[in-house]
């Protein structure tokens, strides 16, 4: 995504240098863990050199083949126990690290910056929202997600967290043997929010591949063929057009959710997370959007210090990010308001 927010950048500024303050025992962490892992792989190299050496001058200048079947097996017990000790040595203090920065960073940031808000970084969506939207029509044999986070931007509750959704498929190899490959069905962030409107069909915007594809075709699919979801439903916008397909139960209604001002408002989030693919229904009363992205949510960076503004303002990106959705989406502004 980009770096517009319609943010109050003094209170980022103001939460950032804040919370730098108390960051000296965390930043200490970080550091003896960078420390711990430079000096481990120094020690691994060292012992590769003398052991390629020895290997070179046992096996290959002297041309000694039995003694390669035992410089394998030691090789393969060698990496097994530097896996150990990485474990023991290194890997602990980057995990006590990452650990703290959720806790004593991000989590502080979400507390500071989003009114009302909870942060739970081992839980995600629940698999009945990801159900109710609708959006995905392939079964799941696999569901897994992070770092939730739930709070209220102006009027408006979201909740959004990574979410990776996946199908297997089991194939026989020719001696017998079972073969399970994972497909990733939806990889990225899954947001509902409560755009306080009342609406009693389902409507879907969705990417429009046959059109991109197919062209004037792919538009004589949509319309005689059409969705499972509800009828193909034409909006005024071409640029729009071209981009996303709408499909709803009740086309009428549909046309009221999805106002010009919507459709361009669609359109520059498309721009905002760099083209990523966007889905958006509107199912029960709740709106629901993804955004597919590899890249997870407030990813840590060992490499930042934690006494510089800027790597305080990297990781609040992901949540003004999310918190921008809000307004670029325009979800405040009360129409059809519950009652």
């Amino acid at each position: 995504m980009d770096n517009t927010h319609e943010f109050d950048e003094q209170l980022i500024d103001s939460a950032c240098h804040s919370l730098i303050t108390k960051l000296q025992p965390l930043e200490d962490t970080r550091l003896k863990a960078r420390k711990r892992r430079s000096k481990f792989w120094l020690i691994v190299l060292a012992v590769l050199v003398v052991a390629g050496a020895a290997f070179y001058t046992h096996v290959i200048l002297y041309n000694n083949s039995d003694a390669s079947t035992y410089w394998i097996f030691g090789g393969v017990f060698a990496l097994v126990i530097i896996i150990i000790l990485h474990a023991i040595f290194v890997s602990k203090y980057f995990t006590t690290f990452q650990k703290g920065v959720k806790e004593q960073v991000i989590k502080s940031l979400i507390t500071t910056l989003l009114p009302e808000s909870k942060y739970l970084p081992d839980h995600h969506v629940s698999m009945q929202e990801y159900n109710n939207s609708l959006l995905y029509k392939t079964g799941y044999d696999r569901y897994n997600g992070k770092n939730l986070v739930e709070g209220i931007v102006d009027k408006t509750a979201i909740r959004f967290s990574e979410l990776h959704t996946e199908y297997k498929t089991e194939t026989r190899s020719k001696n017998g043997g079972k073969q399970t490959q994972w497909h990733t069905i939806f990889q990225g962030i899954f947001m509902v929010a409560d755009p306080n409107k009342n609406f009693e069909g389902r409507t879907y915007i969705l990417p429009d591949t046959s059109e991109r594809l197919l062209g004037n075709l792919g538009k004589w699919f949509q319309k005689n063929i059409g969705d499972s979801r509800g009828q193909v439903v034409y909006m005024e916008n071409p640029e729009f057009e071209k981009k996303f397909a709408v499909y709803a139960t009740d086309p009428v209604e549909a046309r009221y959710l999805i106002t010009p001002k919507l459709q361009e408002r669609l359109l520059s989030l498309s721009k905002h997370v760099g083209g990523a693919e966007i889905r958006v229904s509107f199912v029960s009363g709740k709106l629901y959007l993804t955004i597919s992205r590899a890249t997870g949510l407030f990813n840590i960076d060992s490499s930042l210090s934690l006494l510089d503004v800027k790597t305080l303002k990297y990781y609040a990106r992901d949540l003004t990010d999310m918190m921008s959705i809000v307004h670029i989406l325009d979800l405040n502004t009360r129409i059809w308001t519950k009652e």
